[in-house]
């Protein structure tokens, strides 16, 4: 229910409160997304510290906002 997703994200962001959340529905289900991730290794990498952190999760291919990069200016 939209409600156990909320409360899940609820959960999660006491652990990961520097990355974005999303809930979507799909018949039946709400799901929670974690992350807009620029590379599937970045997604792995969160995901192991997911699971580090007693949860479960997978990575799933999706299109993204991009995270705004640092600027370096050359001087």
């Amino acid at each position: 229910s939209r409600r156990d997703a909320e409360e899940r994200q609820e959960e999660l962001e006491e652990e990961f409160s520097s990355v974005p959340y999303f809930i979507s529905y799909e018949t039946p289900y709400y799901k929670l997304r974690l992350g807009n991730f620029r590379s599937r290794l970045d997604a792995f990498e969160t995901l192991l510290e997911l699971k580090e952190a007693g949860f479960d999760g997978f990575i799933v291919p999706d299109k993204i906002e991009f995270p705004v990069l640092p600027y370096k200016s050359k001087q």
